[in-house]
Protein backbone atom coordinates (compact mmCIF):
# COMPACT_ATOMS: atom_id res chain seq x y z
CA UNK A 1 0.00 0.00 0.00
CA UNK A 2 2.72 1.97 0.91
CA UNK A 3 4.39 1.53 -2.86
CA UNK A 4 1.18 2.50 -4.27
CA UNK A 5 0.80 5.28 -2.77
CA UNK A 6 4.18 7.01 -3.66
CA UNK A 7 3.53 5.50 -7.25
CA UNK A 8 0.87 7.44 -7.81
CA UNK A 9 2.85 10.46 -7.13
CA UNK A 10 4.17 10.33 -10.49
CA UNK A 11 7.62 12.20 -8.93
CA UNK A 12 10.81 11.05 -9.60
CA UNK A 13 10.92 10.88 -5.71
CA UNK A 14 7.78 9.18 -5.43
CA UNK A 15 8.87 6.91 -7.94
CA UNK A 16 11.72 6.12 -6.24
CA UNK A 17 10.37 5.26 -2.63
CA UNK A 18 7.52 3.12 -4.34
CA UNK A 19 9.96 0.86 -5.80
CA UNK A 20 12.23 0.85 -2.01
CA UNK A 21 8.76 -0.18 -0.59
CA UNK A 22 8.18 -3.20 -3.22
CA UNK A 23 11.24 -4.51 -2.86
CA UNK A 24 11.23 -4.29 1.07
CA UNK A 25 7.80 -6.44 0.23
CA UNK A 26 9.19 -8.80 -1.93
CA UNK A 27 11.86 -9.45 0.51
CA UNK A 28 9.67 -10.33 3.17
CA UNK A 29 7.69 -12.72 1.05
CA UNK A 30 9.53 -13.77 -2.12
CA UNK A 31 6.10 -15.18 -3.09
CA UNK A 32 3.90 -11.99 -2.95
CA UNK A 33 2.87 -11.73 -6.53
CA UNK A 34 1.93 -8.07 -6.15
CA UNK A 35 4.59 -6.49 -5.00
CA UNK A 36 5.88 -8.11 -8.12
CA UNK A 37 3.48 -6.29 -10.17
CA UNK A 38 4.18 -3.00 -8.14
CA UNK A 39 8.02 -3.11 -9.10
CA UNK A 40 6.90 -3.92 -13.05
CA UNK A 41 4.30 -0.46 -12.99
CA UNK A 42 7.37 1.59 -11.01
CA UNK A 43 10.18 0.46 -14.13
CA UNK A 44 7.30 0.67 -16.77
CA UNK A 45 6.39 4.34 -15.87
CA UNK A 46 9.74 5.67 -15.01
CA UNK A 47 10.59 4.47 -18.40
CA UNK A 48 7.50 5.84 -20.20
CA UNK A 49 8.04 9.17 -18.12
CA UNK A 50 11.16 9.47 -19.32
CA UNK A 51 12.91 8.84 -16.23
CA UNK A 52 15.85 6.79 -16.95
CA UNK A 53 16.70 4.56 -20.00
CA UNK A 54 13.86 2.23 -21.57
CA UNK A 55 16.34 -0.33 -22.44
CA UNK A 56 17.24 -0.93 -18.63
CA UNK A 57 13.60 0.22 -17.26
CA UNK A 58 11.45 -1.94 -19.75
CA UNK A 59 13.04 -5.38 -19.74
CA UNK A 60 13.28 -5.20 -15.85
CA UNK A 61 9.79 -4.41 -15.70
CA UNK A 62 9.36 -7.37 -17.56
CA UNK A 63 11.02 -9.72 -15.37
CA UNK A 64 9.01 -8.08 -12.67
CA UNK A 65 5.80 -8.62 -14.45
CA UNK A 66 6.07 -11.89 -15.63
CA UNK A 67 7.50 -13.09 -12.38
CA UNK A 68 4.12 -11.74 -10.61
CA UNK A 69 2.43 -14.00 -13.58
CA UNK A 70 4.04 -17.12 -12.67
CA UNK A 71 3.22 -16.70 -8.93
CA UNK A 72 -0.32 -16.11 -9.72
CA UNK A 73 -1.54 -16.10 -13.38
CA UNK A 74 -4.87 -14.53 -11.87
CA UNK A 75 -3.51 -11.58 -10.55
CA UNK A 76 -4.92 -8.23 -12.73
CA UNK A 77 -2.22 -6.23 -11.39
CA UNK A 78 -0.10 -8.36 -13.39
CA UNK A 79 -1.58 -8.63 -16.61
CA UNK A 80 -1.97 -4.80 -16.71
CA UNK A 81 1.46 -4.20 -16.02
CA UNK A 82 2.57 -6.83 -18.68
CA UNK A 83 0.15 -4.77 -21.57
CA UNK A 84 1.87 -1.79 -20.83
CA UNK A 85 5.49 -3.44 -21.57
CA UNK A 86 3.62 -4.84 -25.06
CA UNK A 87 2.07 -1.33 -25.87
CA UNK A 88 4.83 1.28 -24.99
CA UNK A 89 8.08 -0.80 -25.34
CA UNK A 90 7.23 -4.09 -27.96
CA UNK A 91 4.83 -1.82 -29.65
CA UNK A 92 2.75 -5.13 -29.95
CA UNK A 93 -0.51 -3.79 -30.16
CA UNK A 94 -2.65 -7.07 -29.97
CA UNK A 95 -1.06 -8.51 -26.86
CA UNK A 96 -1.20 -5.39 -25.15
CA UNK A 97 -5.03 -5.08 -25.75
CA UNK A 98 -5.15 -9.22 -24.90
CA UNK A 99 -3.79 -8.71 -21.49
CA UNK A 100 -5.71 -4.93 -20.88
CA UNK A 101 -9.39 -7.42 -21.43
CA UNK A 102 -8.06 -10.26 -19.56
CA UNK A 103 -6.88 -7.85 -16.53
CA UNK A 104 -10.53 -6.23 -16.44
CA UNK A 105 -12.05 -9.97 -16.70
CA UNK A 106 -10.34 -10.78 -13.73
CA UNK A 107 -10.91 -7.78 -12.05
CA UNK A 108 -13.54 -5.05 -13.50
CA UNK A 109 -12.71 -2.99 -10.42
CA UNK A 110 -9.21 -2.71 -10.79
CA UNK A 111 -8.77 1.20 -12.19
CA UNK A 112 -5.73 1.25 -13.47
CA UNK A 113 -6.47 -1.50 -16.19
CA UNK A 114 -9.23 0.86 -17.23
CA UNK A 115 -7.48 4.23 -17.54
CA UNK A 116 -4.41 2.66 -19.15
CA UNK A 117 -6.75 0.51 -21.34
CA UNK A 118 -8.33 3.86 -22.43
CA UNK A 119 -5.37 5.54 -23.19
CA UNK A 120 -4.53 2.48 -25.49
CA UNK A 121 -7.54 2.70 -27.36
CA UNK A 122 -7.17 6.89 -27.72
CA UNK A 123 -4.05 5.58 -29.22
CA UNK A 124 -6.07 3.73 -31.45
CA UNK A 125 -8.12 6.58 -32.38
CA UNK A 126 -11.13 4.70 -30.81
CA UNK A 127 -12.35 7.62 -28.93
CA UNK A 128 -15.92 6.64 -27.70
CA UNK A 129 -14.63 3.65 -26.54
CA UNK A 130 -11.53 5.03 -25.02
CA UNK A 131 -13.68 8.19 -22.97
CA UNK A 132 -16.20 5.12 -22.22
CA UNK A 133 -13.00 3.19 -20.11
CA UNK A 134 -11.66 6.60 -18.80
CA UNK A 135 -15.04 6.94 -17.65
CA UNK A 136 -14.56 3.73 -15.56
CA UNK A 137 -12.06 4.35 -14.05
CA UNK A 138 -12.67 7.75 -12.48
CA UNK A 139 -15.76 6.21 -10.80
CA UNK A 140 -13.97 3.32 -9.73
CA UNK A 141 -11.39 6.10 -8.18
CA UNK A 142 -12.89 9.64 -8.39
CA UNK A 143 -10.02 10.79 -6.14
CA UNK A 144 -7.14 9.72 -8.59
CA UNK A 145 -5.46 12.98 -10.26
CA UNK A 146 -3.52 11.27 -12.49
CA UNK A 147 -6.85 9.18 -13.77
CA UNK A 148 -8.67 12.42 -14.27
CA UNK A 149 -5.46 13.95 -15.85
CA UNK A 150 -5.71 11.35 -18.34
CA UNK A 151 -9.07 11.14 -18.85
CA UNK A 152 -8.32 15.37 -19.88
CA UNK A 153 -5.41 14.02 -21.96
CA UNK A 154 -7.63 11.52 -24.01
CA UNK A 155 -10.44 14.42 -24.52
CA UNK A 156 -7.33 16.67 -25.96
CA UNK A 157 -6.04 13.40 -27.91
CA UNK A 158 -9.80 13.13 -29.41
CA UNK A 159 -9.91 17.10 -30.09
CA UNK A 160 -12.29 17.76 -27.78
CA UNK A 161 -10.10 20.84 -26.62
CA UNK A 162 -12.80 22.74 -25.11
CA UNK A 163 -13.35 20.05 -22.80
CA UNK A 164 -10.22 18.81 -22.43
CA UNK A 165 -9.08 22.29 -21.14
CA UNK A 166 -12.25 22.39 -18.83
CA UNK A 167 -11.26 18.96 -17.31
CA UNK A 168 -7.59 19.93 -17.05
CA UNK A 169 -8.22 22.93 -15.01
CA UNK A 170 -10.45 21.05 -12.69
CA UNK A 171 -8.13 19.03 -11.49
CA UNK A 172 -5.64 21.67 -11.04
CA UNK A 173 -8.01 23.40 -9.32
CA UNK A 174 -7.94 20.01 -7.08
CA UNK A 175 -4.15 20.03 -7.13
CA UNK A 176 -1.94 22.67 -8.71
CA UNK A 177 1.08 20.17 -9.26
CA UNK A 178 -1.30 17.01 -10.86
CA UNK A 179 1.09 15.41 -13.17
CA UNK A 180 -0.08 16.15 -16.73
CA UNK A 181 -2.93 18.39 -16.14
CA UNK A 182 -0.43 21.21 -17.04
CA UNK A 183 0.71 20.42 -19.97
CA UNK A 184 -3.19 19.50 -21.69
CA UNK A 185 -4.11 23.39 -20.39
CA UNK A 186 -1.14 24.38 -22.42
CA UNK A 187 -1.61 22.41 -25.56
CA UNK A 188 -5.39 22.85 -25.56
CA UNK A 189 -4.62 26.29 -24.98
CA UNK A 190 -2.41 26.61 -28.25
CA UNK A 191 -4.79 24.66 -30.50
CA UNK A 192 -7.45 26.84 -29.45
CA UNK A 193 -5.29 29.65 -30.64
CA UNK A 194 -4.91 31.31 -26.99
CA UNK A 195 -1.08 31.62 -27.14
CA UNK A 196 -1.04 34.44 -24.86
CA UNK A 197 -2.55 32.28 -22.35
CA UNK A 198 -1.03 29.27 -23.13
CA UNK A 199 2.71 31.35 -22.70
CA UNK A 200 1.15 32.65 -19.01
CA UNK A 201 0.80 29.18 -17.85
CA UNK A 202 3.90 28.04 -19.13
CA UNK A 203 5.63 31.18 -16.75
CA UNK A 204 3.28 30.61 -13.85
CA UNK A 205 3.21 26.71 -14.18
CA UNK A 206 6.90 26.02 -12.56
CA UNK A 207 7.14 22.96 -14.80
CA UNK A 208 10.73 22.07 -14.17
CA UNK A 209 12.88 23.60 -17.20
CA UNK A 210 14.15 20.51 -18.30
CA UNK A 211 10.24 18.99 -18.44
CA UNK A 212 10.08 16.78 -22.26
CA UNK A 213 6.61 18.02 -22.69
CA UNK A 214 7.54 21.63 -22.27
CA UNK A 215 10.69 21.35 -23.93
CA UNK A 216 8.28 20.32 -27.09
CA UNK A 217 6.33 23.11 -26.51
CA UNK A 218 9.22 25.67 -26.70
CA UNK A 219 11.08 24.02 -29.76
CA UNK A 220 7.48 23.64 -31.69
CA UNK A 221 4.79 26.80 -30.52
CA UNK A 222 6.77 29.29 -28.02
CA UNK A 223 10.00 30.58 -30.29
Amino acid sequence: MQGRYFWNTRTVEGFRRAAGYFQQAIDRDPGYAPAYAGLADTDGLMSTWYLGPQGELMPKARAAALKALQLDDTLAEAHTSLALIAENYDYDWQTAEREFKRAIQLDPDYATAHQWYAEYLSWQGRFEEALAESEKARQLDPLSMIIASDHASILYYGRQYDRALAQAREVLNMDPHAPRAGTVVIYSCIQEGKFAEAQKFVEQSGLAPDDPWLTALEDNCLE
